[in-house]
C-alpha cells in the first residue's frame, strides 16, 4: 500500500515534473501576413477554442491547455503542430514516468470545476500553479484510469456525431415536409421539378394544390393578456422562460411564493397543446409544445392552435426556416431581436388539410424520437464519466482490481 497524495502545480514545477506557461500574441492581423493550415487556439469556454489558422506553429506534441481570460477550461491537446495565444495558458509534462497527459487533464478539469474564474479573476499559470492540487497515483494506475475515461469519451464523441447527422436530417427533412407535404400513398410529394401538375401558382411561389396560403395569427389565437397574481385560481404553477425552452427544464413555483416574488405578474397563462415560442431572438428557432399547463415568461407567446390546425404541425411552422427568415428580417427592419403581436401578424405560410398536417407531424415526431433516443444515450454516457471522475480521481473507488483482473 502507499500514501495518497494531493500535490499543488507549483510542487510540481518546483519538482521539475510538469512546466507551466503563456501563448504568444497572435491576432488576425498575423494570421492574414501569414496563412495556413496549422490551427491556433484561444480563450474558450465552449468548443475547442480555434481561433483561426495559421502559417506558423509553436507546438508539435502533445500539451494541456486552458483559458487564463475568463473560465479557466483545461483542453487535452493531443499530438499536432499548433499554437496558443497569450490568453491561454499550457502544460507540458517533463516527467511522462510521473504523470499522464490524459489523467493529468481529467484532474485539472475535477479541481477546475470547484473554482470560478471570471473576467476579474483569471487563470494566469502564476494563479493556478497554487489553486490546483492534484491527487497522485503510480503511473500505471494513471493510465487505466485515463484509458477507462477514453473510452467513454470515444462513445461519447459517437453519440454526439450521430445526433449531430441526425439533426442536419431531420432538418432537411422539415423543409421538405413544409413545402412539399405528403401526398395519398404517405410518401414525401415529388418535387415541382418532377410533377409539376400537383402545384400551383401562389403568393409564395409553388406550392401544393391542396393547400392554402394564410396567416399565423388565423391559424392560431395568441393569448389575450397578461395575468396577475389574484386572476391565478391554482396552488401550484409551472413557470417556463426562454432559457427553459434550451436547457428542457421548467419551474414548479407555489402560489404564495409566486406572489411574494412576484412570478406571476406579467406572465401569460398557457394549455397542454399550445405552442410556446421566444419573442427574443425568434429567428433562432427557440420553441416547443407544451405537454402541461402553467404560465410562461412575458417574452414568450403561447399560441394556441385552431381547430383546423394541428399543435405539432404549428410548431413545425415556428421551427422552420420561412419563419425563421422573417423573424430575422423584422429583426433587422426595427433594430430589436424581437418580434411583437402586430409584426407576428404580418407572417404568411403554406398550410395543407389537416389530414396531412397530422401525417407531416407523425413524420417529424418519428425523426425525433431517434434524436431524443441518442440524446438521453448521451446524458446517460456523460452521467457515467461524472460519476467515474469523481471515484477514480478523488481514490473512492481504485482501479487496483481492475489491474488484477487484467494479469
Amino acid at each position: 500500500m502507499f500514501e495518497i497524495q494531493h500535490r499543488k502545480l507549483s510542487d510540481m514545477e518546483d519538482q521539475g515534473e510538469i512546466e507551466l506557461g503563456r501563448g504568444e500574441v497572435i491576432s488576425t492581423i498575423d494570421l492574414r501576413a501569414s496563412p495556413g493550415e496549422y490551427p491556433v487556439y484561444s480563450s474558450s469556454a465552449v468548443g475547442t477554442g480555434k481561433f483561426g489558422q495559421y502559417g506558423k506553429y509553436m507546438f508539435d506534441e502533445s500539451l494541456i491547455t486552458w483559458s487564463v481570460d475568463g473560465g479557466g477550461r483545461p483542453f487535452l491537446r493531443k499530438k499536432h503542430k499548433f499554437s496558443v495565444t497569450n490568453v491561454s495558458g499550457f502544460l507540458r509534462i517533463k516527467k511522462p514516468d510521473i504523470w499522464n497527459y490524459e489523467y493529468l487533464h481529467a484532474a485539472l478539469v475535477k479541481a477546475h470545476q470547484r473554482i470560478q474564474f471570471d473576467y476579474q479573476m483569471k487563470a494566469h499559470p502564476s494563479v493556478i500553479r497554487e489553486l490546483y492540487k492534484l491527487r497522485w497515483v503510480p503511473i500505471y494506475e494513471q493510465q487505466t484510469i485515463a484509458q477507462v475515461l477514453d473510452t467513454l469519451d470515444t462513445q461519447i464523441q459517437k453519440t454526439e456525431a450521430l445526433i449531430a447527422k441526425l439533426e442536419k436530417i431531420k432538418e432537411g427533412l422539415l423543409h421538405d415536409l413544409l413545402t412539399r407535404g405528403i401526398d395519398q400513398s404517405g410518401q414525401l410529394r415529388p418535387t415541382p421539378e418532377q410533377a409539376p401538375e400537383l402545384y400551383k401558382e401562389s403568393a409564395l411561389g409553388l406550392i401544393p394544390k391542396e393547400w392554402e396560403v394564410d396567416r399565423l395569427t388565423a391559424r392560431a389565437a395568441l393569448p389575450k393578456g397578461q395575468v396577475s397574481p389574484l386572476l391565478s385560481p391554482y396552488k401550484k404553477m409551472v413557470l417556463v422562460a426562454p432559457d427553459h425552452i434550451e436547457t428542457g427544464t421548467a419551474r414548479l413555483i407555489s402560489k404564495e411564493t409566486a406572489e411574494e416574488q412576484n412570478a406571476i405578474s406579467g406572465k401569460y397563462l398557457f394549455a397542454a397543446g399550445d405552442v410556446l415560442y421566444s419573442k427574443i431572438r425568434p429567428y433562432l428557432r427557440k420553441a416547443i409544445l407544451a405537454d402541461f399547463g402553467g404560465l410562461c415568461s412575458a417574452d414568450m407567446y403561447p399560441l394556441r392552435p385552431s381547430d383546423e390546425t394541428c399543435p405539432r404541425f404549428l410548431l413545425s411552422v415556428v421551427l422552420g426556416h420561412h419563419f425563421s427568415r422573417f423573424a430575422e428580417s423584422v429583426s433587422m427592419r426595427s433594430g430589436f431581436p424581437k418580434i411583437n403581436r402586430a409584426e407576428l401578424a404580418e407572417f404568411s405560410t403554406a398550410w395543407p388539410p389537416l389530414n396531412e398536417q397530422r401525417q407531416i407531424s407523425s413524420c417529424l415526431a418519428s425523426a425525433e424520437s431517434k434524436t431524443a433516443a441518442e440524446l438521453e444515450a448521451l446524458c446517460k454516457l456523460e452521467d457515467l464519466k461524472k460519476g467515474l471522475m469523481d471515484d477514480l480521481l478523488s481514490g473512492q473507488v481504485r482501479v487496483t482490481p481492475l489491474l488484477k483482473d487484467a494479469v
